[in-house]
């Protein structure tokens, strides 16, 4: 069977880290793929793809999620997850992408932080993305935590700005619970990772 995954878990807990170390993601080789910050031309065709991957419905449904009030990032949130879907797209089969589809889906939900699990499950049923595996990473607690101070200083980025006050916290983790039940509901295969790269159950 051809391997078509993505990585999933919290800011800090270790993804580009398994990716980039090779944890074991079947027998086969695969690519493994990692985005790159800010935009650029690829980007940007990606999203014409994803909108003409999705029907219009489906982007009526994503931008009734955000709040004009708090005005451009949730709205550019959005077209991060359709950039992901016009991406998967074209990527090629036997491949393992870190910020993909479901993690946009997890970023636009932890900052909106206004959902309910029915809206969650029927958009991952409306959106076009072809994936077979999700490979869940997680770490402790405490050691997330300290992973993103870490950052801090080098790197204020989404990840230290996640552990930046308990409610943010309660979001981000309250809005992935969501997400993994979602996901079972579309019976995708899931495989829990810790950050040492062991597989466990």
């Amino acid at each position: 069977m051809s391997i078509c995954g993505e990585l999933l878990g919290l800011p800090g807990v270790g993804k580009s880290y398994v990716l980039s170390n090779n944890a074991n993601f079947g027998d086969k080789s695969v690519s493994k793929i990692v985005i790159n910050r800010g935009c650029n031309l690829k980007k940007v065709i990606n999203v014409f793809y994803g909108l003409v991957l999705i029907k219009f419905s489906t982007l009526i449904d994503l931008l009734k999620l955000v709040s004009l009030k708090k005005g451009f990032l949730q709205i550019k949130l959005v077209f991060v997850l359709i950039e992901r879907i016009g991406r998967k797209k074209r990527m090629i089969t036997d491949s393992v992408i870190d910020e993909g589809v479901l993690q946009a889906l997890w970023g636009l939900l932890w900052r909106i932080n206004e959902y309910d699990y029915s809206t969650v499950i029927s958009i991952l049923m409306k959106l076009k993305f072809e994936i077979n595996i999700v490979y869940y990473i997680r770490c402790g607690k405490k050691e997330n935590q300290k992973r993103l101070m870490n950052r801090k200083t080098d790197n204020p980025d989404i990840g230290y700005r996640f552990f930046s006050n308990e409610e943010s916290q309660k979001n981000g983790r309250n809005a992935m619970a969501c997400l993994l039940k979602a996901i079972r509901q579309l019976d995708l295969t899931i495989i829990f990772i810790d950050s040492s790269l062991h597989l466990v159950k």
